[in-house]
């Protein structure tokens, strides 16, 4: 996974940023599982054929119909919606959430689903949490979706933030963009936040709505061949680092007949295929 991670389209989530471990930490996990699992069969059944098989037309890589970047700007097809982040902030995108880091890491943005469907009730209790104080309150709309924002600052005692908020109403969801830093660092990121907050607006130009993910098709050797002449026969010789990943091969080896590989094909993202 570490190594077709960025042959699958994937940036390189930091884990920071992410709700699940770095595929190196997983693949520690997962042979720990693998050590101590008890094996019901013996002796123990291998069945790769059947396994490999429920993999055709799997997603490889990133699924650009769950949002993807183009440089700073966040395109989201299945919810129909677009914004532009940060310029130089670090960005990634996970399912729970849309974040950036700032340069210095003294500020970070998130978009996540709000709770409720108004802007103005959601806004009202994000202020009424123990320890903010909101101010800048605004009910104006964002590109023609209904939303609410507020600066604020939070202070616990122990720790304090600055920031702004604010709710987006769009196709029946309720978006959260919610951006804060240290308080002697976020007056240097207000105006550039708020770019961002108000760049929240609909996707309609199907440029960037059609984009289709790469999925994974379960190819059977038809004649023993190199994996030069598969790839050349099959049409996808621009693959074939990542098929050598998929199927753990090297250099250009000789197939059998019979032989089942593993091939990304197709995909689709603006500017080509």
């Amino acid at each position: 996974m570490s190594a077709t991670e960025a042959g699958g389209g994937g940036a390189g989530t930091p884990e920071w940023l992410s709700t699940h471990p770095n595929p190196v930490n997983r693949e520690g996990s997962i042979l720990e599982m693998a050590r101590t699992a008890e094996v019901a069969a013996d002796p123990p059944r291998v069945e790769r054929e059947e396994y490999i098989s429920r993999l055709d037309g799997l997603t490889f890589g990133d699924n650009p119909r769950e949002g993807y970047f183009l440089e700073e700007r966040f395109y989201h097809p299945d919810m129909r919606f677009q914004m532009s982040f940060p310029p130089g902030w670090q960005t990634a995108n996970t399912r729970q959430a849309v974040q950036a880091l700032s340069p210095q890491e003294d500020a970070v943005f998130a978009l996540t689903l709000g709770e409720g469907s108004e802007p103005g009730d959601a806004l009202r209790s994000f202020l009424a949490q123990e320890g903010v104080e909101g101010s800048g309150v605004s009910q104006s709309s964002v590109n023609g979706l209904p939303a609410a924002s507020a600066d604020f600052r939070f202070s616990n005692g122990q720790e304090s933030l600055a920031g702004r908020i604010a709710f987006v109403s769009h196709g029946g969801v309720l978006f959260q963009l919610l951006s804060n830093g240290t308080p002697s660092a976020w007056d240097g990121h207000r105006s550039t936040v708020g770019s961002a907050l108000s760049s929240f607006r609909p996707l309609s130009d199907e440029t960037y709505l059609n984009v289709q993910p790469a999925r994974i098709r379960v190819i059977t050797v038809g004649r023993a061949s190199s994996l030069n002449d598969f790839l050349a026969r099959e049409g996808v010789q621009d693959q074939g680092e990542q098929v050598r990943l998929l199927n753990r091969l090297e250099g250009n080896p000789t197939l059998r007949a019979g032989q089942i590989l593993k091939v990304p094909t197709g995909g689709l993202m603006p500017g080509g295929d």
